[in-house]
């Protein structure tokens, strides 16, 4: 038997040590593969991990109503739908009475049913009365107003809010986000059990919320009343709408809100009155009211103060119509305190 050479022995190990380093670059490279190709198992190991990256933000609560758990009343829309029938489907309205009229079943009182339950319904009637051998019927509410409590009038986001029981006013408010700066110190609370209206004050004078509520129920509404709002433009320190539902306002409360009249101010100012479409006004010295020589009037709401410039010596040379038009841009001032 032969014995290897020195030179045999060498290519022996060079050719061992490459074939280990092949061996190893290919296992981690199929490792690698596989770690890449399957991102959902890694996510399904641990869950918590990657939660944050499957997360869905849910609806604000009391902005819908749950479908699950509505029950159909006076005003809802149904949308319902038939498989294979589509002269079936179509938007049934809900009447005062509680019922729908459906294609030749007629009169079908649905009031007070989820609406999985009035699927049901429809479906046996469908097959009792043999119109149909095997019907597949789906009901959705698509509008939704007997339920809910109507918030209205100055809040931030009117709407229809779902309810569970009965509610309070303020509850219902701040589901509607809350006042608007023009909102008024009074609510109209309008019950659709007994059709009555009743006024509440909301806020006193000093601004204090009202400790007092008022228990509301499923198809009530509340309208959230304006504010009156009396503008002062014109040359004077901060020109803009003030809320003054705290009580009454005079010309020269009215000026000392503004900022008082700027030294380019004119001695006369024009106050502008509008009721039931006509436009009145009047001029008033505001030297002699300063003075205490004129009587200083109360303003109503509504009502524009228009202070000119001592260039114009009359407000009439810009037009009354324009005064008026510029009130629609004007910034409203936070309430009276």
């Amino acid at each position: 038997m032969t014995k290897p050479s020195r030179m045999d022995l060498n290519g022996l190990w060079r050719l061992g040590i490459l074939t280990g380093l092949t061996c190893s670059l290919a296992l981690s490279t199929a490792m690698a593969q596989s770690t890449n190709s399957s991102p959902a198992a890694g996510m399904l190991d641990n869950p918590a991990k990657n939660s944050a990256a499957s997360t869905v933000q849910a609806p604000p609560s009391g902005a819908a109503l749950m479908p699950g758990n509505y029950r159909i009343g006076e005003g809802d829309v149904l949308t319902i739908n038939l498989f294979d029938t589509p002269e079936f489907s179509g938007v049934y309205a809900v009447s005062d009475k509680e019922e729908i009229n459906f294609p030749l079943l007629g009169i079908v009182k649905v009031g007070g049913l989820r609406a999985n339950e009035s699927a049901v319904l429809l479906q046996n009637l469908l097959i009792e009365r043999n119109v149909l051998r095997y019907p597949q019927v789906n009901v959705m509410v698509s509008s939704f107003t007997s339920q809910g409590i109507s918030v209205l009038g100055e809040v931030a986001h009117p709407g229809v809010y779902s309810t569970n029981g009965s509610q309070r006013l303020l509850d219902l408010v701040s589901l509607a986000s809350g006042f608007t700066p023009v909102a008024g110190s009074t609510a109209l609370i309008r019950h659709k059990r007994d059709k009555s209206d009743v006024s509440i004050q909301i806020r006193s004078r000093d601004g204090e919320i009202n400790s007092a509520e008022v228990q509301l129920e499923p198809g009530d509404t509340i309208i959230i009343q304006r504010a009156p709002v009396i503008y002062i433009m014109g040359d004077v320190g901060k020109p803009g709408g003030f809320v003054v539902d705290r009580g009454k306002l005079s010309v020269l409360e009215g000026m000392a809100l503004a900022g008082g009249p700027l030294k380019t101010s004119g001695h006369d100012l024009r106050i502008i009155h509008t009721h039931g479409g006509t436009v009145e006004y009047s001029t008033l010295n505001l030297d002699r009211l300063i003075r205490g020589k004129t009587p200083d009037p109360i303003l109503e709401s509504g009502d524009i103060v228009y202070v000119p410039n001592s260039m114009l010596k009359a407000a009439l040379e810009i037009g009354i119509p324009s005064i008026v038009a510029s009130t629609a841009s004007a910034i409203i001032y936070s309430r009276l305190r």
